[in-house]
């Protein structure tokens, strides 16, 4: 579901999202999350862009995580969290100093390239804006915590 949400963005905007909105001072303000939930659901209505992703109004939306930020591979019914992020950084698709954010960006082709990964790591509440960077993805860090395959 995320990966078609991410092809629906690109198709309407041109372009992959940012990883994040940022404040005047950089700090990140709105995940990637946020800016393909018009292609997920009817929460985007309900968020506040005026405010960041834990101010008051934007709270109350954290206990309404959407099905796709939900793992169906540990029990985490009704959550907050999401062990699903984006690898952003330089050297990603999703870098966020890049100009453009295109599929067709993708040096290797996408077919040899990560965009979504699912960190067990450390899941993160899923309005907020942090994700993983390329040396965290290529170091393993993400597996921590895993849940254990099912045999049979």
């Amino acid at each position: 579901m995320i990966g078609l949400a991410l092809h629906n963005y690109h198709d309407t905007y041109g372009e992959l999202p940012a990883p994040y909105i940022a404040d005047e001072n950089g700090k990140p303000m709105h995940s990637w999350r946020m800016l393909i939930l018009p292609f997920e659901g009817n929460l985007y209505d309900q968020y506040d862009f005026d405010e960041p992703w834990d101010g008051s109004n934007n709270r109350l939306l954290m206990s309404q995580r959407p099905d796709a930020y939900s793992n169906p591979r540990i029990d985490d019914k009704g959550g907050e969290t999401t062990t699903y992020q984006v690898i952003a950084g330089p050297g990603a698709l999703l870098d966020p100093v890049a100009t453009s954010r295109k599929f067709a960006d993708a040096a290797d082709g996408l077919d040899a390239t990560a965009i979504v990964a699912e960190n067990f790591g450390k899941p993160v509440i899923w309005t907020e804006p942090d994700d993983l960077t390329p040396q965290q993805f290529l170091a393993g860090e993400l597996m921590e915590n895993a849940p254990t395959p099912r045999r049979g």
